[in-house]
């Protein structure tokens, strides 16, 4: 929520509302400003236990600690975080600040990111600049990306691990969402690494299990080096008007659809037949 703008004309906002969860418009000025918003609980108790135990009785079934959405297609615990409440509050808001109609887009499935067979390298805490971090915008992985669509596009990553400034936390590039450009016919033109690098503020964003990072198309972020298991579970939300202009939209089975709430089933679409 604002609160006021003080004598020096400098935004003051207040973060969190009575029952400890930050104030869905709040999020939506860091959104604008920052380029992500780092949510805590979104998850919490038996909820996020269940979902915990599900993912590593899908890892033992399948042998593998990387699953795409079709893994974990049907299996309630994962289908009940697709545009889960605690999440959608904070997604909905930046879309009608938008004038726009918050839907889901995609789920890139769940992932431990941290290998032990394969550690990775060495890492010096305050080098964020130069470190092993992997520094990307996510655009690079789009099929056939429009400009327009990507100024809606909101990631997220849920964290079934805490993580830590100097193991295995997100790092943003604050403000980096503003860099990108487009060309005359709307295709995105994404900043150079050293550009964004050398003029952003680089943070490590430490989350506690169940605490959800959430961020815009453009804003480039990379991860400090873990050395610790580092689980995922992603998703990502687009607007209804934009949901067509792009391609690649997780198409949930009818295992899934049945299992989805009626507060879920209303930002769950599907290609257009047009």
């Amino acid at each position: 929520m604002i609160d006021d703008i003080d004598c020096r004309g400098v935004l003051r906002l207040s973060f969190y509302n009575r029952d400890t969860h930050m104030d869905p418009q709040a999020a939506v000025v860091r959104l604008l400003v920052d380029g992500y918003v780092a949510l805590p609980d979104i998850l919490t108790g038996t909820e996020l236990a269940a979902l915990d135990a599900a993912f590593e009785r899908r890892a033992r079934e399948t042998g593998t600690r990387w699953f795409d959405w079709e893994t974990l297609d049907g299996i309630p615990e994962f289908v009940g975080y697709l545009a889960h409440p605690n999440l959608m509050k904070y997604v909905t808001a930046f879309a009608e600040y938008m004038g726009e109609e918050a839907v889901f887009a995609n789920s890139s499935g769940a992932r431990d990111s941290y290998n032990p067979a394969n550690p990775g390298p060495s890492y010096e805490p305050a080098n964020l600049r130069h470190g092993p971090l992997g520094w990307h915008d996510d655009v690079v992985g789009m099929k056939n990306p429009q400009s327009e669509a990507i100024q809606m596009l909101l990631a997220s990553l849920l964290y079934l691990d805490e993580t830590f400034a100097d193991n295995g936390a997100y790092c943003s590039a604050v403000g980096s969402h503003y860099l990108a450009r487009a060309t005359p016919d709307k295709k995105p033109i994404l900043a150079k690494p050293d550009f964004v690098l050398d003029n952003c503020e680089l943070k490590p964003v430490p989350l506690k299990p169940g605490g959800v990072v959430l961020y815009r198309g453009h804003h480039w972020h990379g991860v400090v080096p873990m050395k610790q298991r580092r689980r995922l579970v992603l998703q990502s939300f687009t607007t209804r008007r934009h949901y067509n202009m792009q391609i690649g939209h997780t198409q949930l089975s009818e295992k899934s659809r049945a299992l989805l709430t009626p507060a879920q089933k209303k930002y769950v679409t599907s290609y257009s037949q047009a």
